[in-house]
C-alpha cells in the first residue's frame, strides 16, 4: 500500500490507482493510462510498489508526454503499458521512450501528436515487439500517401512535405524495419538496468540525450534518396505480404 501522511491518510493516490489497474488483469490483459509525471520516480512506498511491478516482468512501455497536450493541464504525463501476456524473450525488458521533443504545436497553449507523428509512436513498439510486417506496412502506406497527395495547392505542397518529413522521420531510425535504442528517444532497458536506478520508470533517465547534428542538409537530395528508400522497403513490404498471403493460403484460410 502506498504511504500515509500522519493523519493516516493516502496522500497520494497514483500507486493506488497503478496496482488497480495491474489487479484487474488477467494472465493475458493489458492496460494503458495517464499518471503524473512524478509518479515514475517517487520514493518511499511508492518505489517498493513500482520494484514489485516491474519484477513481475508485465511492465511493457513508459512514454513520456511534453507540456500543453491536455486543454487544462500544461503539465507533462507519462504513458504506462502493462502486458500480462508478454513474450517470455521480452518479459526482462521495458521499453522506454521520451517523445517530448516529439509532437505538432497546435497553438501557444496546446500541443497533439499528428496521425502520422502516433503510427511512427507505435511502430517503434511494433518493432521492440518484433511485428515488423506492421512497420513495412505502414512504410508502405507512407508510400500511398506521397503518391496520392496532390500537390497543385500550397496546403497541398504543405501537406506532402509534411507526409515526407515523418517518413524520414521513421526510415532514418529503423531503416529496413529492425528495432535499436535511439538516444534521446527509446532504448530497452532489462530489468538489471533498471535495479541500478533505483527501480526509476522515467523515460529520459534510459533514454540519455540525442546527439546534436550539424544542418547541412541538401533537402532536395535527402527527398530524392527518401523517396528511393521507400520505394525500396515498398517492394520489400509487397514481397512480405505475398508470402504472408500464400501461407494463409497453404493454410486453407
Amino acid at each position: 500500500m502506498p504511504s500515509v501522511n500522519p493523519s493516516k491518510e493516502v496522500s497520494n493516490a497514483n500507486y493506488l490507482w497503478i496496482s488497480y489497474f495491474y489487479s484487474y488483469l488477467n494472465e493475458h490483459g493489458r492496460a494503458g493510462f495517464v499518471m503524473a509525471a512524478s509518479a515514475t520516480d517517487s520514493n518511499g512506498h511508492d518505489r517498493d510498489i513500482r520494484r514489485q511491478l516491474v519484477s513481475t516482468g508485465a511492465v511493457d512501455v513508459m512514454l513520456s508526454v511534453g507540456t500543453n497536450f491536455f486543454y487544462t493541464k500544461s503539465l507533462p504525463c507519462t504513458l504506462w503499458f502493462f502486458d500480462k501476456g508478454k513474450k517470455l524473450d521480452l518479459r526482462d525488458n521495458v521499453l522506454f521512450i521520451d517523445s517530448r521533443n516529439y509532437y505538432t504545436a497546435v497553438d501557444r497553449t496546446l500541443n497533439e501528436w499528428s496521425p502520422w507523428q502516433m503510427k511512427n509512436l507505435n511502430a517503434i513498439v511494433w518493432l521492440h515487439r518484433g511485428e515488423t510486417e506492421k512497420y513495412h506496412a505502414l512504410v508502405a502506406g507512407y508510400c500511398t500517401a506521397l503518391d496520392m497527395a496532390a500537390d497543385c495547392t500550397l496546403a497541398a505542397i504543405q501537406e506532402k512535405l509534411t507526409i515526407a518529413k515523418e517518413a524520414c522521420w521513421l526510415t532514418d531510425k529503423f531503416g529496413d524495419g529492425e528495432y535499436r535504442d535511439i538516444p534521446g528517444l527509446c532504448k530497452a532497458a532489462t530489468l538489471q538496468e533498471i535495479e541500478e536506478k533505483n527501480w526509476s520508470l522515467t523515460p529520459g533517465a534510459y533514454v540519455g540525450v540525442e546527439a546534436q547534428q550539424t544542418d547541412d542538409v541538401d533537402f532536395a537530395e535527402r527527398m530524392r534518396e527518401i523517396h528511393a528508400e521507400l520505394l525500396t522497403l515498398q517492394q520489400q513490404s509487397d514481397a512480405l505480404m505475398e508470402t504472408i498471403s500464400r501461407n494463409w493460403e497453404e493454410m486453407g484460410v
